[in-house]
């Protein structure tokens, strides 16, 4: 799903509906250090649902591994679902999920 803006009230409303009630409660997430995953709203969030919040380190992109490596998988994944014009990834994209 696409988001407009990456704002906190945003990404907790994104956790909980295409995260949680769709696949349930994790035991943890991993989130960089940005406002959007650091804050009041998430730390509530994770406090009501017992769910555990790592925040990789700060200016350390080998922290992001995982993330950096899904990240590489994904985009090759749209490059082969996509069309030719490039401009309806944002209708590909669960579709390349899916596929991983």
């Amino acid at each position: 799903m696409l988001l407009r803006e990456a704002k906190k009230k945003n990404i907790v409303n994104f956790v909980q509906t295409h995260i949680i009630y769709r696949y349930g409660i994790p035991q943890h997430i991993v989130t960089d250090n940005g406002r959007q995953f650091a804050n009041t709203l998430m730390d509530k969030l994770c406090e009501k649902l017992n769910l555990k919040q790592y925040k990789s380190s700060m200016y350390k992109g080998a922290t992001n591994g995982l993330v950096e490596a899904f990240s590489k998988t994904l985009c090759n994944l749209l490059k082969k679902v996509i069309s030719k014009t490039k401009r309806d990834w944002q209708e590909k994209i669960e579709e390349a999920l899916w596929a991983y």
